[in-house]
């Protein structure tokens, strides 16, 4: 497993905890050795201005396709096109790694074969090399391969979502040599902070954390950083972990990450079947 840089935060507070990238930081978050990809996209403001400005690695770039405005496919296609150069211009790059979809939904619109076709030719001129989706839920992903071909999908993963399901899913994807990246896996960050606030809207989640912390003798920052990211590799099926992060500090624990195999029977028993807990969609703001 490798791991991306999920750039959201570079250009918008993100998150139900409204974190930003602090901007002394961003070169070295950039540029950490840790990252074999940067995801981005033109919805999160000037992230990829900043990108383009302090990258100096030769680091692949993923970005996405904003979601539709238009019925119109043709006007779609045309507003992607102006997005898609915009992007080049501000990355300083004359081609990208891949191209998710930043909405699911628009893979349902009228004439949609018209804009993989627009993809594919991009794909012939070696303007990216990957079209995927990004996508809430996973289970859904069986009916859009079934129409569409893709080469990644981006989801959401975390301790708490692991289960049998999930790893036979996961299987079938990878036997189908997709490519698979996990987003989300500190939940935004809220299983790495704590506060009376999040604490009371979180409870179930962080009375999970605390059987873990138990079971495991966890007690410093870093050894809990290093389970979750473990738990994750565990898996063994997943290509990149696409993480957030704010500051130097959050870098040092990335750095300091010590991979230890974590059994799937444990992961099985702090799967939590409220969905709406783990769906960032659902939360108050």
């Amino acid at each position: 497993m490798k791991f991306g840089f999920g750039s959201a935060n570079l250009g918008i507070k993100y998150g139900k905890l409204k974190t930003l990238i602090n901007r002394n930081d961003s070169h070295l978050i950039i540029n950490s050795k840790n990252f074999s990809i940067i995801d981005t996209a033109p919805l999160y403001k000037n992230a990829e201005k900043i990108i383009g400005k302090k990258l100096v690695k030769n680091t692949p770039i993923i970005s996405k396709i904003s979601p539709f405005k238009s019925k119109d496919m043709n006007t779609n296609i045309e507003n992607f096109h102006k997005d898609f150069e915009r992007s080049l211009l501000n990355l300083k790059k004359e081609k990208i790694y891949g191209l998710l979809f930043h909405n699911e939904k628009d893979l349902k619109t009228k004439n949609i074969s018209f804009f993989f076709k627009y993809l594919n030719i991009l794909k012939e001129k070696k303007k990216i090399n990957k079209i995927g989706y990004s996508t809430y839920d996973i289970y859904k992903s069986k009916k859009y391969l079934k129409k569409y071909k893709f080469d990644f999908i981006q989801f959401p993963l975390n301790i708490f979502r692991i289960n049998k399901k999930l790893i036979k899913t996961l299987t079938q994807f990878k036997k189908k040599k997709i490519e698979l990246h996990a987003r989300s896996v500190f939940l935004q960050g809220i299983l790495l902070q704590e506060n009376k606030k999040l604490r009371k809207e979180f409870n179930i989640i962080y009375g999970g954390m605390d059987k873990i912390k138990l079971k495991m003798k966890i007690k410093k920052r870093q050894d809990i950083y290093n389970f979750i990211l473990s738990s994750i590799q565990s898996i063994k099926l997943i290509d990149y972990c696409i993480i957030g992060l704010r500051n130097k500090k959050d870098l040092n624990y990335l750095n300091n990450y010590k991979y230890k195999s974590i059994k799937l029977d444990l992961l099985y028993s702090l799967f939590l079947k409220n969905k709406n807990l783990l769906d960032a969609r659902k939360w108050k703001n």
